[in-house]
């Protein structure tokens, strides 16, 4: 994928090889079940994500306090929609109570 993308110029993120450099050398665990990243993983990831994009500029220089701001949008984002907005039970909302007078009867 990597030749593919630079034959074409389109930038490309090996996350593979940089989550197995990642996992080799961290003896803090970086998933919560194996799979999915946890907030050290994140962490490590974004890092990695930044550097691959970013190479020939200067590094990130933004403050702590400021990414915290926005990574607590976006938990508080996240908490809206997965507990409001997403879709739970089908039944409900696509199914036999999905009417308003299915439920009164």
């Amino acid at each position: 994928m990597a030749q593919i993308a630079k034959e074409n110029g389109i930038q490309f993120v090996d996350l593979f090889n940089a989550s197995l450099a990642l996992y080799t050398k961290t003896v803090k665990p970086l998933t919560i079940n194996g799979v999915h990243l946890n907030e050290h993983g994140d962490h490590l990831i974004a890092q990695a994500i930044v550097q691959s994009l970013f190479q020939a500029g200067p590094k990130s220089d933004r403050e702590a306090a400021q990414l915290e701001k926005i990574r607590a949008a976006v938990v508080d984002k996240d908490f809206y929609w997965f507990n409001r907005y997403r879709t739970v039970d089908g039944y409900n909302v696509y199914g036999g109570r999905s009417s308003s007078s299915s439920w009164m009867m």
